[in-house]
């Protein structure tokens, strides 16, 4: 009867193992970079990170613009993050923006921002104020998931 019972016990932790592994949701992640210079040596860098899960139609995308100082200091960065629902090769939706930031110098103020889902594209703008010039420029971050599930 032990050895019944050990059997069974024995195959039911297999099993049990053995299915985990085949229905675990594993993670892909995917990270591209670009960078924007302007003429006072300033410059952007912009990161998009995108995360699809097995089996899964929705996508999350983070996509963060660093803005750097001529002498390659950070001033401040702004993240979009969207989250996308797709049917591979038919259709695909925006359904959550979100956008945050964070301020690395004395010299910057955040004023305001904004974001919305239309359609396959998720949009963030924010404002930033320039204590130096007394200057306010606006930003404009987007992410754009196609019916394939690639996003840009």
């Amino acid at each position: 009867m032990k050895k019944h019972f050990s059997l069974i016990l024995s195959l039911v932790l297999i099993c049990t193992i053995f299915s985990s592994q085949v229905y675990a949701d594993s993670a892909d992640t995917v990270t591209s970079r670009s960078v924007e210079t302007f003429e006072d040596g300033s410059y952007i860098v912009t990161e998009l990170t995108v995360t699809s899960y097995a089996r899964s139609t929705v996508k999350s995308a983070l996509k963060t613009k660093t803005y750097y100082s001529g002498a390659n200091d950070v001033l401040w960065d702004a993240t979009l993050l969207a989250t996308f629902e797709y049917e591979y090769g038919v259709s695909c939706e925006a359904v959550t923006a979100g956008i945050s930031y964070n301020i690395y110098s004395d010299y910057w103020e955040f004023v305001h921002k904004t974001s919305r889902c239309n359609l396959k594209v998720a949009f963030g703008t924010i404002q930033m104020l320039n204590t130096v010039n007394d200057t306010t420029y606006t930003y404009q971050i987007t992410i754009t998931c196609d019916e394939y599930g690639n996003c840009y």
